[in-house]
């Protein structure tokens, strides 16, 4: 009976894989993107950060 119990135990961790087997799927997407676009997105996340604290501070 010990046996049969730890099959169903093993059944739900495979129902809760997919959503993670999609991630990782997403991320190897990343490495394709050459260097130079890969930091102008960089630069361009952190400009909006910089944005986003200048119009909270104009906000304030």
């Amino acid at each position: 009976m010990s046996t049969k119990s730890a099959k169903k135990h093993v059944i739900p961790i495979k129902t809760k894989r997919p959503p993670s087997v999609k991630i990782t799927s997403i991320n190897p997407i990343k490495p394709f993107i050459p260097d130079p676009e890969r930091e102008l997105f960089r630069e361009k996340c952190l400009r909006n950060i910089t944005t986003t604290k200048k119009k909270h501070k104009q906000l304030y």
